[in-house]
Protein backbone atom coordinates (compact mmCIF):
# COMPACT_ATOMS: atom_id res chain seq x y z
CA UNK A 1 0.00 0.00 0.00
CA UNK A 2 2.78 2.21 0.79
CA UNK A 3 4.65 1.38 -2.53
CA UNK A 4 1.52 2.78 -4.23
CA UNK A 5 0.88 6.00 -2.71
CA UNK A 6 4.73 6.47 -3.40
CA UNK A 7 3.97 5.63 -6.52
CA UNK A 8 0.73 7.80 -6.92
CA UNK A 9 2.62 11.09 -5.34
CA UNK A 10 5.89 10.37 -7.26
CA UNK A 11 3.07 10.92 -10.22
CA UNK A 12 1.26 14.23 -9.05
CA UNK A 13 4.64 15.84 -7.98
CA UNK A 14 5.64 14.94 -12.28
CA UNK A 15 2.12 16.50 -13.63
CA UNK A 16 2.76 19.38 -11.31
CA UNK A 17 6.17 20.03 -12.43
CA UNK A 18 4.95 19.46 -15.88
CA UNK A 19 2.05 22.11 -15.86
CA UNK A 20 4.25 25.12 -14.35
CA UNK A 21 7.08 24.26 -16.57
CA UNK A 22 5.18 24.26 -19.52
CA UNK A 23 6.43 20.85 -20.26
CA UNK A 24 3.03 19.81 -21.16
CA UNK A 25 2.40 16.85 -23.65
CA UNK A 26 1.95 18.51 -27.16
CA UNK A 27 -1.32 18.06 -29.09
CA UNK A 28 -0.95 15.42 -31.43
CA UNK A 29 0.92 16.35 -34.82
CA UNK A 30 1.69 19.56 -32.89
CA UNK A 31 5.25 18.31 -33.13
CA UNK A 32 6.59 16.07 -36.12
CA UNK A 33 9.96 14.24 -36.17
CA UNK A 34 11.57 14.75 -32.92
CA UNK A 35 11.82 17.93 -30.35
CA UNK A 36 9.18 20.57 -31.68
CA UNK A 37 11.57 23.69 -31.45
CA UNK A 38 13.97 21.89 -33.52
CA UNK A 39 11.09 20.99 -36.58
CA UNK A 40 9.52 24.78 -36.16
CA UNK A 41 12.46 27.02 -36.01
CA UNK A 42 14.92 25.93 -38.29
CA UNK A 43 17.78 27.68 -35.94
CA UNK A 44 17.39 28.22 -32.30
CA UNK A 45 20.73 29.97 -31.22
CA UNK A 46 22.47 32.56 -32.87
CA UNK A 47 25.88 34.48 -32.01
CA UNK A 48 25.70 38.16 -32.75
CA UNK A 49 29.39 37.30 -32.47
CA UNK A 50 31.78 41.24 -31.97
CA UNK A 51 28.97 44.08 -31.36
CA UNK A 52 30.48 47.86 -31.47
CA UNK A 53 29.32 49.79 -28.54
CA UNK A 54 26.68 52.12 -28.71
CA UNK A 55 25.22 50.11 -31.51
CA UNK A 56 21.43 47.87 -31.55
CA UNK A 57 21.66 45.11 -33.68
CA UNK A 58 19.29 42.69 -34.98
CA UNK A 59 18.45 38.86 -35.56
CA UNK A 60 15.79 37.00 -36.62
CA UNK A 61 14.42 33.38 -35.69
CA UNK A 62 12.25 32.65 -38.82
CA UNK A 63 9.71 29.69 -37.91
CA UNK A 64 7.22 27.26 -39.77
CA UNK A 65 4.02 25.64 -38.34
CA UNK A 66 5.26 22.20 -39.52
CA UNK A 67 2.98 20.43 -37.69
CA UNK A 68 -0.93 19.17 -39.05
CA UNK A 69 -3.05 22.22 -37.60
CA UNK A 70 -3.51 26.00 -37.10
CA UNK A 71 -1.45 27.43 -34.03
CA UNK A 72 -1.28 30.80 -32.24
CA UNK A 73 1.51 32.86 -31.38
CA UNK A 74 0.85 33.87 -27.65
CA UNK A 75 3.91 36.31 -26.96
CA UNK A 76 7.43 36.25 -26.44
CA UNK A 77 9.64 37.34 -23.10
CA UNK A 78 13.65 37.65 -23.23
CA UNK A 79 15.51 36.73 -19.85
CA UNK A 80 17.60 39.55 -19.97
CA UNK A 81 17.07 43.70 -20.51
CA UNK A 82 19.68 43.54 -22.91
CA UNK A 83 17.68 42.16 -25.78
CA UNK A 84 14.41 42.96 -26.82
CA UNK A 85 11.97 40.60 -28.66
CA UNK A 86 9.60 41.52 -32.00
CA UNK A 87 7.35 39.03 -32.88
CA UNK A 88 4.95 39.25 -36.10
CA UNK A 89 1.15 41.17 -35.85
CA UNK A 90 0.07 37.89 -37.34
CA UNK A 91 -0.99 35.90 -34.18
CA UNK A 92 -2.52 32.80 -36.33
CA UNK A 93 -0.69 30.08 -38.43
CA UNK A 94 -2.15 27.24 -40.65
CA UNK A 95 0.01 24.16 -41.13
CA UNK A 96 3.05 25.81 -43.76
CA UNK A 97 2.67 29.00 -42.85
CA UNK A 98 5.37 30.87 -40.58
CA UNK A 99 6.83 34.34 -40.23
CA UNK A 100 9.93 35.44 -37.90
CA UNK A 101 10.50 36.06 -34.20
CA UNK A 102 13.72 39.36 -34.25
CA UNK A 103 15.99 39.82 -31.83
CA UNK A 104 17.19 43.09 -30.82
CA UNK A 105 20.58 43.38 -28.63
CA UNK A 106 20.93 46.84 -26.47
CA UNK A 107 24.58 47.68 -27.17
CA UNK A 108 23.96 51.25 -25.68
CA UNK A 109 23.35 50.63 -22.35
CA UNK A 110 25.22 47.08 -22.33
CA UNK A 111 28.68 45.71 -22.34
CA UNK A 112 30.79 42.89 -22.42
CA UNK A 113 29.62 39.05 -22.78
CA UNK A 114 25.88 38.86 -22.75
CA UNK A 115 24.08 35.69 -23.05
CA UNK A 116 20.64 35.56 -23.07
CA UNK A 117 17.67 33.47 -23.65
CA UNK A 118 14.26 34.31 -25.29
CA UNK A 119 10.93 32.34 -24.73
CA UNK A 120 8.29 32.41 -27.46
CA UNK A 121 5.00 30.76 -26.48
CA UNK A 122 2.60 29.08 -28.84
CA UNK A 123 -0.92 27.07 -28.37
CA UNK A 124 -2.53 24.60 -30.81
CA UNK A 125 -5.49 26.23 -31.77
CA UNK A 126 -7.86 22.81 -30.79
CA UNK A 127 -6.34 22.97 -27.32
CA UNK A 128 -5.43 25.74 -24.33
CA UNK A 129 -1.68 23.71 -22.97
CA UNK A 130 0.64 26.34 -24.57
CA UNK A 131 4.53 25.56 -25.82
CA UNK A 132 7.99 27.46 -24.94
CA UNK A 133 10.29 27.35 -27.00
CA UNK A 134 13.33 28.65 -25.98
CA UNK A 135 15.84 30.73 -28.39
CA UNK A 136 19.51 32.20 -27.22
CA UNK A 137 21.33 34.64 -28.50
CA UNK A 138 25.07 35.36 -27.23
CA UNK A 139 27.16 38.67 -27.97
CA UNK A 140 30.44 40.42 -27.33
CA UNK A 141 30.05 44.01 -26.72
CA UNK A 142 33.44 45.53 -27.54
CA UNK A 143 34.27 48.73 -26.25
CA UNK A 144 37.87 49.44 -28.67
CA UNK A 145 35.52 49.42 -32.10
CA UNK A 146 32.74 51.47 -32.65
CA UNK A 147 30.07 52.22 -35.98
CA UNK A 148 28.37 55.68 -36.16
CA UNK A 149 25.42 55.96 -36.59
CA UNK A 150 25.09 52.59 -34.57
CA UNK A 151 22.44 51.47 -37.01
CA UNK A 152 21.30 52.68 -40.58
CA UNK A 153 17.68 52.91 -41.72
CA UNK A 154 16.63 52.96 -45.05
CA UNK A 155 13.02 53.83 -46.92
CA UNK A 156 13.13 53.40 -51.17
CA UNK A 157 10.89 53.47 -53.80
CA UNK A 158 10.32 50.25 -56.13
CA UNK A 159 11.00 52.82 -58.64
CA UNK A 160 14.65 53.64 -60.28
CA UNK A 161 14.39 57.12 -60.21
CA UNK A 162 16.85 59.58 -60.03
CA UNK A 163 15.44 60.93 -56.70
CA UNK A 164 15.52 57.47 -55.25
CA UNK A 165 18.93 56.58 -56.10
CA UNK A 166 20.64 58.70 -53.52
CA UNK A 167 17.88 57.37 -51.17
CA UNK A 168 19.38 54.20 -51.82
CA UNK A 169 23.34 55.02 -49.95
CA UNK A 170 24.01 55.16 -46.97
CA UNK A 171 27.22 55.85 -45.06
CA UNK A 172 28.68 55.09 -41.81
CA UNK A 173 32.38 54.84 -40.43
CA UNK A 174 33.70 52.37 -38.49
CA UNK A 175 36.22 53.87 -35.58
CA UNK A 176 38.93 51.03 -34.42
CA UNK A 177 42.52 51.66 -32.73
CA UNK A 178 44.79 53.44 -34.93
CA UNK A 179 47.06 49.73 -35.46
CA UNK A 180 44.21 47.84 -36.87
CA UNK A 181 42.15 48.36 -39.91
CA UNK A 182 39.45 47.10 -41.03
CA UNK A 183 40.06 44.79 -44.07
CA UNK A 184 36.74 43.51 -45.51
CA UNK A 185 33.25 43.77 -45.34
CA UNK A 186 30.18 41.35 -46.33
CA UNK A 187 26.40 41.92 -45.67
CA UNK A 188 24.52 38.99 -45.14
CA UNK A 189 21.70 40.12 -48.00
CA UNK A 190 22.53 39.81 -51.46
CA UNK A 191 20.40 43.19 -52.33
CA UNK A 192 22.43 45.17 -49.63
CA UNK A 193 26.03 45.98 -50.94
CA UNK A 194 28.79 47.92 -48.66
CA UNK A 195 31.84 49.30 -49.73
CA UNK A 196 35.25 50.33 -47.73
CA UNK A 197 36.68 53.70 -48.20
CA UNK A 198 40.69 54.47 -47.09
CA UNK A 199 40.56 55.07 -43.87
CA UNK A 200 42.11 58.00 -41.91
CA UNK A 201 43.32 59.10 -38.78
CA UNK A 202 40.82 60.81 -36.44
CA UNK A 203 42.87 61.28 -33.15
CA UNK A 204 43.76 58.29 -31.23
CA UNK A 205 41.45 56.41 -33.79
CA UNK A 206 41.61 55.20 -37.24
CA UNK A 207 38.00 55.94 -38.73
CA UNK A 208 36.89 53.95 -42.30
CA UNK A 209 34.33 55.01 -43.65
CA UNK A 210 31.55 52.53 -45.15
CA UNK A 211 29.13 53.30 -47.54
CA UNK A 212 25.83 50.80 -47.41
CA UNK A 213 23.78 50.77 -50.49
CA UNK A 214 19.89 48.99 -51.55
CA UNK A 215 20.36 47.67 -55.07
CA UNK A 216 17.18 47.54 -56.99
CA UNK A 217 16.75 44.08 -57.03
CA UNK A 218 15.68 44.30 -53.68
CA UNK A 219 12.04 43.17 -52.59
CA UNK A 220 9.35 44.84 -52.00
CA UNK A 221 8.24 45.41 -47.88
CA UNK A 222 10.51 45.55 -45.26
CA UNK A 223 14.34 44.05 -44.50
CA UNK A 224 16.66 43.46 -41.87
CA UNK A 225 20.50 42.82 -42.98
CA UNK A 226 23.53 42.54 -41.07
CA UNK A 227 27.46 44.32 -42.63
CA UNK A 228 30.25 42.16 -40.79
CA UNK A 229 33.37 44.10 -40.84
CA UNK A 230 36.68 41.89 -40.29
CA UNK A 231 39.68 43.58 -39.29
CA UNK A 232 43.58 42.45 -39.13
CA UNK A 233 43.70 43.13 -35.22
CA UNK A 234 45.09 40.04 -33.28
CA UNK A 235 42.60 40.00 -30.89
CA UNK A 236 39.48 40.41 -33.01
CA UNK A 237 38.91 37.04 -34.40
CA UNK A 238 35.45 37.29 -34.90
CA UNK A 239 33.65 40.77 -37.03
CA UNK A 240 32.48 43.60 -35.74
CA UNK A 241 28.27 43.66 -36.76
CA UNK A 242 26.10 46.49 -38.43
CA UNK A 243 22.43 46.57 -38.54
CA UNK A 244 20.63 47.89 -41.45
CA UNK A 245 17.10 47.67 -41.59
CA UNK A 246 14.72 49.68 -43.64
CA UNK A 247 11.32 49.51 -46.25
CA UNK A 248 11.23 49.40 -49.98
CA UNK A 249 8.07 50.70 -51.09
CA UNK A 250 6.17 49.59 -53.94
CA UNK A 251 5.87 51.95 -57.16
CA UNK A 252 2.19 51.11 -56.93
CA UNK A 253 -0.32 50.03 -53.86
CA UNK A 254 -3.63 49.40 -53.63
CA UNK A 255 -5.55 49.19 -49.80
CA UNK A 256 -6.98 46.84 -49.42
CA UNK A 257 -5.52 44.04 -51.19
CA UNK A 258 -9.59 42.75 -50.87
CA UNK A 259 -13.03 43.59 -51.13
CA UNK A 260 -15.77 42.05 -49.22
CA UNK A 261 -19.69 42.50 -51.37
CA UNK A 262 -22.75 40.74 -49.87
CA UNK A 263 -26.09 42.12 -51.29
CA UNK A 264 -29.46 40.67 -52.38
CA UNK A 265 -30.10 39.58 -55.60
CA UNK A 266 -32.77 41.92 -56.65
CA UNK A 267 -31.02 44.78 -54.24
CA UNK A 268 -29.19 48.16 -55.44
CA UNK A 269 -25.60 48.32 -56.26
CA UNK A 270 -22.60 48.20 -53.07
CA UNK A 271 -20.00 50.87 -53.60
CA UNK A 272 -17.04 50.69 -51.44
CA UNK A 273 -13.38 52.32 -51.83
CA UNK A 274 -9.81 51.17 -52.51
CA UNK A 275 -6.97 53.36 -51.97
CA UNK A 276 -4.03 53.60 -55.19
CA UNK A 277 -1.11 55.11 -53.62
CA UNK A 278 2.13 55.93 -55.02
CA UNK A 279 5.58 57.61 -54.04
CA UNK A 280 5.24 60.08 -57.21
CA UNK A 281 1.95 61.80 -58.99
CA UNK A 282 -0.15 59.41 -61.18
CA UNK A 283 -3.08 59.34 -63.40
CA UNK A 284 -5.17 55.95 -63.68
CA UNK A 285 -5.76 54.55 -67.42
CA UNK A 286 -8.05 52.02 -66.31
CA UNK A 287 -9.34 50.00 -63.43
CA UNK A 288 -11.11 46.43 -64.64
CA UNK A 289 -12.30 43.40 -63.75
CA UNK A 290 -13.14 40.70 -66.53
CA UNK A 291 -16.83 40.13 -64.80
CA UNK A 292 -19.92 42.31 -65.44
CA UNK A 293 -21.00 42.66 -61.98
CA UNK A 294 -17.82 44.96 -61.00
CA UNK A 295 -16.87 48.11 -62.19
CA UNK A 296 -15.25 51.22 -61.35
CA UNK A 297 -15.22 54.38 -61.12
CA UNK A 298 -11.89 56.07 -62.08
CA UNK A 299 -11.57 59.89 -59.91
CA UNK A 300 -10.10 62.86 -62.11
CA UNK A 301 -6.40 63.12 -60.30
CA UNK A 302 -4.70 61.80 -57.24
CA UNK A 303 -4.63 64.18 -54.38
CA UNK A 304 -2.08 64.78 -51.81
CA UNK A 305 -1.72 62.08 -49.00
CA UNK A 306 -3.43 64.08 -45.75
CA UNK A 307 -1.94 61.39 -43.46
CA UNK A 308 1.64 62.19 -44.93
CA UNK A 309 2.07 65.13 -42.23
CA UNK A 310 0.69 64.34 -39.08
CA UNK A 311 2.23 61.58 -39.00
CA UNK A 312 5.81 60.98 -37.52
CA UNK A 313 7.43 58.60 -39.33
CA UNK A 314 5.78 60.79 -42.28
CA UNK A 315 8.27 59.47 -44.90
CA UNK A 316 6.92 55.95 -44.75
CA UNK A 317 3.39 57.02 -46.03
CA UNK A 318 2.53 57.35 -49.72
CA UNK A 319 2.43 60.94 -50.96
CA UNK A 320 0.14 60.62 -53.48
CA UNK A 321 -3.12 58.56 -53.04
CA UNK A 322 -6.38 58.23 -55.07
CA UNK A 323 -10.12 56.60 -53.64
CA UNK A 324 -11.48 54.49 -56.11
CA UNK A 325 -15.09 53.45 -55.87
CA UNK A 326 -16.03 50.21 -56.52
CA UNK A 327 -19.17 48.88 -57.62
CA UNK A 328 -20.94 45.65 -57.30
CA UNK A 329 -24.43 45.43 -58.68
CA UNK A 330 -25.88 41.90 -57.97
CA UNK A 331 -28.66 42.10 -60.61
CA UNK A 332 -25.75 41.33 -63.01
CA UNK A 333 -24.59 38.61 -61.35
CA UNK A 334 -25.11 35.13 -63.19
CA UNK A 335 -28.99 33.90 -62.44
CA UNK A 336 -27.38 30.45 -61.25
CA UNK A 337 -24.71 31.88 -59.30
CA UNK A 338 -24.50 33.00 -55.62
CA UNK A 339 -21.05 34.20 -54.97
CA UNK A 340 -18.61 35.43 -57.27
CA UNK A 341 -14.68 36.37 -56.75
CA UNK A 342 -12.56 38.35 -59.33
CA UNK A 343 -9.86 40.15 -59.74
CA UNK A 344 -9.17 44.11 -60.46
CA UNK A 345 -6.22 45.17 -62.49
CA UNK A 346 -4.96 48.15 -61.66
CA UNK A 347 -2.97 50.55 -64.21
CA UNK A 348 -1.27 54.03 -64.58
CA UNK A 349 -0.76 56.16 -67.58
CA UNK A 350 3.04 55.65 -67.12
CA UNK A 351 2.65 51.66 -67.27
CA UNK A 352 2.84 50.36 -63.85
CA UNK A 353 0.15 48.13 -62.55
CA UNK A 354 -0.99 46.69 -59.68
CA UNK A 355 -4.06 44.34 -58.58
CA UNK A 356 -6.42 43.94 -55.90
CA UNK A 357 -9.02 41.01 -55.32
CA UNK A 358 -12.98 41.25 -54.42
CA UNK A 359 -15.81 39.01 -53.34
CA UNK A 360 -19.08 39.02 -53.59
CA UNK A 361 -22.09 36.70 -52.43
CA UNK A 362 -25.89 36.89 -52.11
CA UNK A 363 -27.95 37.00 -48.85
CA UNK A 364 -31.06 35.63 -49.23
CA UNK A 365 -31.75 36.25 -45.64
CA UNK A 366 -31.64 40.17 -46.63
CA UNK A 367 -34.63 41.96 -47.83
CA UNK A 368 -34.03 44.89 -50.49
CA UNK A 369 -34.49 47.35 -48.11
CA UNK A 370 -31.89 46.40 -45.83
CA UNK A 371 -29.22 45.27 -48.32
CA UNK A 372 -25.88 46.77 -47.44
CA UNK A 373 -24.71 50.23 -48.66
Amino acid sequence: MRRVKSAVSVLFIFAVFAIFTGSAPLPQGFAQGGAFSRTFFAQTEQNFQNVPRGSFARRAFPFVNVSSEPIRLLGARASCGCVRVFVPKQKTFVPGAGASVVVELDAVRFTGVRDATVFVYFAAESRPERVEIPLRVRAVIVDDVRVEPPRLNFLVDELPTPENASKRLRRAVVFAPLDERIVRAESSTPFVSVRLEEPRQAGAELATPLVVSVDESAPVGPFDAVVSLWSDGSTRRAPTTLSVEGTVRPGLSVSPSTLNFSAFRSGAPVVKNVVVASSRPFSLARVESPDAAFSARIPDAPAPNPTVDPVPDAESAAPFVLVVPVVFDPTRLAPNADSLRTRFVVETTDGRAAAFDAFAFLDETLAPSETPK
